[in-house]
């Protein structure tokens, strides 16, 4: 019954989040990836520095099980396994302690399945209580005593010294952590210098750089000002890349920064092919790739490209069609088929996404339908800006122009007076208004409009 209500669905995982994911991965890998976690955990147990905020690979490498630190974690917790059963019987605190500590963190070594990061430090929560036991034991055999509270004076000094050797310094470093998860910034800028080799922790600090450096400049703020920042995003970028070339993300960024900073079309075009060479799922991939052909006169290859977004984008609810049809349409333009580039235009318009509208987009669509003088879909487009914008001039401009083109100069002047009325510095609207209503003999209107005119023209020089 849940399955047929609720089908089972899997995310897509990858090498990145674990070499175990990988393909073509075997069992004897798998098992050294697993014997390793638990080394690095009981390492993190006795050390907890540094603290990082993920892992993967290639933090924690595609080890295999003749690798020495596989054997030696092997080695150690067999030891382990065994001091904990040879004990076992005689009701020992060191047994407990660490077949607690064993069995909590068994399930979250890579053991029964590999996890997405491979290593996670919140998973020793549970697991530092076997281990905590475990000191106990050590503690009280260091004072030699048997009884968890000693019952005098000096060994309670002794207990208090040794215990506060450990737990000091472990203190210190949590103390000192918390100040790093103030946010997502301060915690990856802090991290980053102990993450060299994990290709998600370079991806997700640089698309956090880069994603303040794109904020910016939809608020008009000079590029030049976060060139450091860009550059700072491209590094790691591409260290990520080279730590594993099968991760397709950091292609994809590299290509956008290409195509939208650099304007360097050709490289992002490289780029965002080996984004789809690795992962042909990205639709992202394909409509950015089809834009950089676009750019590089390959027009052809263009349109298959965002044909190809279109197809695997359907599903999907952050689609960009009306982007795609609009450099389809350019580019069916490019090749002389007007007939099809005006249908990817409609096909634009349709699919307009109004709480992301895109300036350049909807000026192309409208100059197309005034170049093929489909007036009134240009007419169309002008109401959506209004509807959008309805305190700006220039749709009731443009809307007064699409009249006259197509004969209705009284809908023409209706707009234009809108227009004027919302911005009283458009001197030709207001010279158009002044000629046409003397004309028509309402000399009342036209001097309004002149007089309104060069009254803010004198008031604004």
């Amino acid at each position: 019954m849940p399955k047929q209500s609720l089908p089972e669905t899997n995310a897509p995982v990858y090498k990145w989040q674990n070499p175990s994911f990988a393909e073509g991965s075997s069992m004897g890998n798998k098992a050294a990836v697993a014997i390793y976690s638990l080394g690095y955990y009981s390492k993190l147990m006795v050390i907890p520095y540094p603290l990082r905020f993920y892992y993967g690979y290639k933090m924690v490498p595609d080890v295999k099980m003749t690798d020495i630190l596989v054997i030696f974690s092997l080695l150690f917790h067999l030891f382990l396994l065994f001091i904990a059963l040879r004990n076992f019987n005689k009701r020992s605190l060191l047994s407990f302690g660490i077949l607690f500590y064993l069995i909590a963190i068994f399930p979250f070594s890579n053991t029964f399945f590999p996890l997405t990061g491979i290593i996670a430090e919140r998973l020793l929560f549970v697991q530092s209580i076997g281990f905590s036991i475990i000191i106990v034991h050590f503690i009280l055999k260091l004072i030699k005593k048997n009884d968890i509270i000693p019952n005098n004076k000096s060994l309670r000094n002794k207990t208090l010294i040794l215990a506060g050797l450990i737990i000091l310094p472990n203190a210190l470093i949590s103390f000192n952590r918390n100040p790093d998860w103030k946010d997502r910034e301060t915690l990856y800028t802090h991290d980053i210098q102990y993450l060299e080799n994990s290709a998600k922790a370079n991806t997700l600090y640089a698309n956090l750089l880069i994603g303040e450096v794109y904020t910016a400049i939809k608020m008009n703020q000079p590029i030049n000002n976060y060139r450091g920042q860009i550059e700072l995003a491209v590094k790691h970028f591409t260290q990520a890349a080279q730590i594993d070339s099968t991760y397709s993300n950091p292609w994809h960024n590299l290509g956008y920064i290409n195509m939208i900073l650099y304007k360097n079309y050709e490289l992002a075009n490289e780029q965002f092919t080996q984004s789809i060479k690795v992962d042909s799922t990205v639709a992202a991939s394909y409509i950015n790739r089809g834009i950089t052909n676009y750019y590089l006169m390959n027009y052809k290859q263009c349109i298959a490209d965002l044909k190809n977004y279109v197809n695997k984008n359907k599903n999907i609810s952050d689609k960009e069609f009306d982007k795609a049809f609009v450099f389809t349409a350019k580019s069916k333009l490019a090749l002389g088929d007007t007939l099809s580039a005006t249908n990817y235009y409609t096909l634009a318009f349709e699919n307009l996404k109004t709480e992301n509208l895109s300036k350049a987009v909807i000026d192309d669509i409208k100059n197309h339908f005034l170049l093929v003088k489909i007036y009134d879909l240009a007419l169309k487009v002008s109401d959506l800006e209004i509807s959008l914008n309805p305190n700006i001039d220039a749709p009731y401009v443009d809307k007064g122009n699409y009249y006259l083109l197509s004969g209705d100069t009284v809908k023409a002047i209706e707009n234009w007076e809108i227009a004027f009325e919302k911005f009283n510095g458009n001197f030709n609207i207001g010279m158009t208004l002044y000629q046409y209503f003397t004309e028509t003999g309402d000399l009342d209107k036209a001097n309004y409009y002149y007089s309104k005119a060069y009254e803010y023209r004198q008031t604004h020089q």
